[in-house]
């Protein structure tokens, strides 16, 4: 995941943990289907949208509608909805079972071993991401009492 600038990070600040969530899956979902400088640009147009709209989400300014949700379950079949809906499994369907007793390939496993790594880490910014906005909202109430407290003094 790349650094975000000062305004991506105030940007994303506004917005609720649910929806930094869900612009996260979003362009996890890019990232996985288009690679190299024109990703955003091939996505979008395999949604129907513009480039600006993939832009927006991923300077979260914008959040995808329900809409834009649908079209990517519906466009890329081997997305798992409640993942990208709700972040609750693995981003691919076919990962969803349980991996058999009986010997497996090597690279079936690498590669089950490797979305589980994948979705560990989505959840981990995530939740690193509540951290931090508790953490500011923790400093936005102390700078309120301190105020309050100033207050109290001047009467």
């Amino acid at each position: 995941m790349r650094k975000l600038t000062e305004s991506e990070k105030n940007n994303r600040s506004k917005l609720t943990p649910v929806q930094r969530g869900t612009i996260e899956r979003v362009i996890a979902v890019r990232d996985k289907y288009f690679k190299g400088r024109k990703a955003s640009g091939s996505f979008a147009k395999a949604l129907g949208l513009s480039p600006s709209t993939i832009y927006k989400w991923e300077t979260y300014l914008a959040c995808p509608s329900r809409v834009v949700l649908n079209t990517i379950i519906d466009t890329f079949k081997e997305i798992n909805p409640d993942w990208l809906l709700s972040g609750k499994g693995l981003m691919d369907k076919g990962l969803e079972v349980e991996i058999p007793t009986t010997k497996i390939r090597r690279k079936d496993a690498v590669g089950i071993l490797e979305a589980e790594l994948k979705q560990r880490d989505v959840k981990i910014n995530m939740l690193e991401d509540k951290v931090v906005s508790q953490q500011e909202y923790i400093a936005l109430q102390q700078e309120y009492i301190d105020a309050l407290k100033k207050i109290a003094n001047i009467n």
